[in-house]
């Protein structure tokens, strides 16, 4: 933690890990903005290296999640390269907890809740789709319940 990721970007700490790669939070040192940072698959420490196929799809993938506007999607704000030649996403760091976290420590979601948490997922899916993009990983895990304003039932 602390290290500097393509000039600018100080890690701070590991948000969450998995099979897809790692986010990291990071502050933008010009500008002081908290941001998030993610890494595809192999990763600081990991020996392994991606193939040319692997990053070229997660660019594509970035790119495309670049394009949708919309207050339920997270905002890409760049792409870069770390001094090994890693790609990396910048985005916007959000507070809160997966669908699939929620419904663990909660439990089965009441219909008031679920039709205000699915509700805007969906119209998020609808704009991505009007942009072209299909999400091809919809589940529990990639559904995002941000702390913002008011709380969620």
């Amino acid at each position: 933690m602390g290290s500097i990721v393509g000039e600018k970007y100080r890690i701070e700490r590991i948000v969450a890990s998995g099979g897809m790669g790692t986010v990291y939070a990071a502050v933008n040192s010009w500008t002081q903005r908290p941001v998030a940072l993610k890494f595809p698959l192999a990763r600081r420490g990991d020996r392994g290296t991606l193939s040319d196929t692997a990053v070229e799809r997660f660019l594509r993938e970035a790119r495309a999640a670049s394009r949708i506007e919309h207050p339920n999607v997270v905002t890409v704000f760049d792409l870069g390269r770390d001094r090994d030649g890693e790609v990396f996403l910048v985005q916007e760091l959000l507070d809160g907890e997966t669908l699939a976290q929620r419904l663990t420590h909660d439990g089965p979601l009441s219909l008031e809740t679920a039709r205000a948490l699915l509700l805007p997922a969906m119209d998020a899916l609808c704009e991505a789709h009007r942009q072209g993009v299909v999400h091809r990983d919809l589940k529990p895990e990639n559904l995002f319940i941000a702390r913002r304003g008011d709380p969620v039932p």
